[in-house]
């Protein structure tokens, strides 16, 4: 695969995956790692669903059912001063 595109889709898949773990509500990160996305994801099971199109986007479809679901609950940004978005 062309490292550009190996780039481009693991960030992209980062991106989903911090978005996740920022939710206010556990579930939707225990419905990311019960999918496609293992437990405590290091970088190289980033790149395994990225090299795969197919497990790319059936995780990207993941994400925007995650999304939907718990979008209502907010987000928590983690930082200096620590605070929610609602």
């Amino acid at each position: 695969m062309d490292e550009n595109k190996l780039k481009q889709r693991l960030e992209l898949l980062k991106a989903m995956h911090t978005i996740v773990c920022a939710f206010s509500d556990e579930g939707a990160y225990y419905d990311w790692v019960t999918g496609w996305i293992p437990d405590e994801a290091d970088e190289e099971d980033f790149i395994d669903v990225c090299e795969n199109w197919n497990q790319l986007n059936e995780a990207t479809l993941h994400f925007f059912r995650i999304v939907e679901e718990y979008k209502r609950s907010g987000l928590y940004i983690w930082g200096d001063d620590g605070f929610g978005l609602k």
